[in-house]
């Protein structure tokens, strides 16, 4: 089975992703800094649309980092897991990646998946795994 493409509302269980972005988006919602102004609801939404995405990966063979606000293991090492509604937002994205790991507090991952999801169809796909290089996140080079 490939990770590189899914369809949310086929291959995900949808109980189990409401469950889920439920429970991280009370623990985002409890504090002013991480809400920003959000509703619980607008939150909801929000993890419900990457953790689609996690609830995938960890369907095939990717492993739960159950710590606060860490998505995933692949063979032991901590994956980022970042979705984003269209190609444009990935630069922007892996820009808010960079700023995140150079907080080292934040002991964020080298490597993120990242995928692009589509909000009415629920198609995703994988479109790139970058890794940390000491300066940003660049492209992993694919050997398939």
């Amino acid at each position: 089975m490939s990770i590189k493409t899914f369809n949310a509302a086929k291959d995900i269980d949808p109980v189990l992703l409401k469950q889920r972005a439920r429970e991280e988006a009370i623990q985002i919602h409890s504090k002013p800094s991480t809400r920003r102004n959000r509703s619980l609801a607008q939150i909801v939404e929000a993890c419900m649309f990457g953790h689609a995405t996690e609830l995938w990966l960890i369907k095939n063979g990717f492993k739960d980092d159950t710590r606060k606000y860490k998505d995933l293991f692949l063979n032991d090492t901590p994956v980022e897991v970042k979705t984003v509604g269209y190609p444009n937002a990935v630069e922007f994205q892996l820009e808010r990646c960079r700023k995140d790991k150079l907080q080292v507090f934040r002991q964020y991952p080298d490597i993120v998946y990242m995928y692009i999801g589509n909000r009415k169809t629920l198609d995703y796909y994988l479109e790139g795994i970058y890794e940390w290089n000491g300066n940003k996140y660049v492209e992993k080079v694919s050997n398939d």
